[in-house]
């Protein structure tokens, strides 16, 4: 190998050198910026995760409460009920009572009709 084959070698070896170097430096930059990636997505899924907890729970408090409401007005319901059953029952009573005074009032009228009429069979 003559001089200047050997040094038109040693110009291709150092610039096959120098694009290794680029190609080396690609690889670093591009090693260096998924890393970076990784970093901001777990970043991002740390966050994604701590609004979904506070989501749920938010949502958690807010079921647990129409809950416990809905609760309460089923008590105050059948109480309600249990109120409106004592007053029915009361009328009830009250309308036989009624019933009964009538009943006797009417056998009374009864009564005095017919001594009103035998009293006029007598008076006639």
């Amino acid at each position: 190998m003559s001089g200047d084959e050997q040094s038109h070698l040693e110009v291709i070896l150092e610039d096959m050198n120098g694009k290794f170097d680029l190609i080396l430096e690609g690889h670093v930059t591009l090693e260096h910026m998924i890393h970076e990636h990784r970093a901001e997505t777990r970043q991002d899924k740390r966050e994604l995760q701590s609004l979904i907890k506070t989501s749920h729970d938010s949502l958690d408090a807010k079921i647990n409460k129409v809950s416990n409401e809905l609760k309460e007005t089923r008590d105050e319901l059948k109480e309600t009920r249990v109120e409106l059953s004592a007053k029915i029952e009361a009328v009830s009573d009250k309308v036989n009572d009624m019933d009964a005074r009538d009943h006797a009032l009417g056998q009374k009228v009864e009564g005095h009709e017919d001594r009103i009429r035998f009293l006029e069979r007598k008076v006639a």
